[in-house]
């Protein structure tokens, strides 16, 4: 029988290599990008960005059925609920000898590529 423990150490080497073919070979079968081959084609392409650009619109600011007064509830909820976040981080790194928990240096996370990845490279364009 063959002993592979000596090959443990160096086996996530290979888990980048694995993970590109990996990649590779999904997006020539499922590409997630789809590339006009006519005007009508790209016309088509755009209408359907701006479709869903305005759905999101009226997601976010209350197009739907509801009134008014639970979407000022939910816009006032979002920069409450990021703060307290945000002070928890801050006081765990402070008080914490070993630094924040795993979940709040993670909520934290979660936090900043909401505030900046994605407003930021919409806003950055």
């Amino acid at each position: 029988m063959i002993d592979l423990s000596a090959l443990v150490p160096y086996m996530g080497v290979f888990g980048p290599i694995v993970s590109g073919l990996g990649n590779a070979v999904a997006q020539r079968i499922a590409p997630t990008s789809v590339k006009a081959t006519s005007v009508a084609d790209q016309v088509a392409l755009d209408n359907s960005a701006i479709a869903m650009l305005k759905a999101k619109g009226d997601i976010e600011n209350g197009g739907g059925d509801t009134y008014p007064w639970v979407w000022a509830i939910i816009k006032l909820q979002r920069p409450i609920i990021l703060a307290i976040i945000t002070i928890t981080y801050i006081a765990e790194e402070m008080l914490n000898p070993k630094g924040a928990s795993d979940s709040v240096a993670n909520a934290f996370q979660f936090v900043g590529s909401w505030l900046f990845s994605e407003r930021f490279m919409l806003k950055g364009k």
